[in-house]
C-alpha cells in the first residue's frame, strides 16, 4: 500500500485500496480475543488494543509523509477516535472524524473530534 497525495487539495490516501487478505496483517484472527472477558476487563483490553493499533497506524503515516506533519487529519470510520486521540497527543490539530455509528459518533463529539 502506498500513500498518494492529491495535486489539487493535498489529501493523502492509500492507493490502491488494500485487498481483504492484506488487512489480515492488521486484523488477525485474535483481534477480538478478549470478547469472553467480563465487561470491565473487555473494555480495558479493547481500549489498550485500539491505542496500540492507533500508534502503529500513526507511525506508518508519519514515516510515509514526514513533510505533512500531523495537522489536517481526516479519519473516515473513526470508531471511538483512538487514532485521532493519538494524533492529538503527538501535537496534531485540525482533526476531523467521520463515523456512521451513533454510539461512536456520540463519543467522538464528547472528544471534540466530530
Amino acid at each position: 500500500m502506498h500513500l498518494i497525495e492529491c495535486n489539487n487539495c493535498s489529501l493523502c490516501f492509500a492507493w490502491p485500496p488494500p485487498e481483504p487478505a492484506a488487512l489480515e496483517r492488521y486484523y488477525a484472527d485474535d483481534y477480538w480475543r478478549h470478547r469472553n472477558l467480563d465487561s470491565w476487563a473487555r473494555r480495558a483490553m479493547e481500549h489498550w488494543q485500539q491505542q496500540d493499533h492507533a500508534r502503529s497506524q500513526l507511525a506508518f503515516i508519519a514515516g510515509a509523509l514526514p513533510s505533512h506533519g500531523l495537522n489536517g487529519v481526516l479519519d473516515i470510520g473513526a470508531g471511538f477516535g483512538e487514532f485521532l486521540n493519538e494524533v492529538r497527543s503527538c501535537g496534531g490539530n485540525d482533526l476531523c472524524a467521520v463515523e456512521i455509528s451513533d454510539d461512536s459518533a456520540k463519543k467522538l463529539k464528547k472528544k471534540a473530534l466530530l
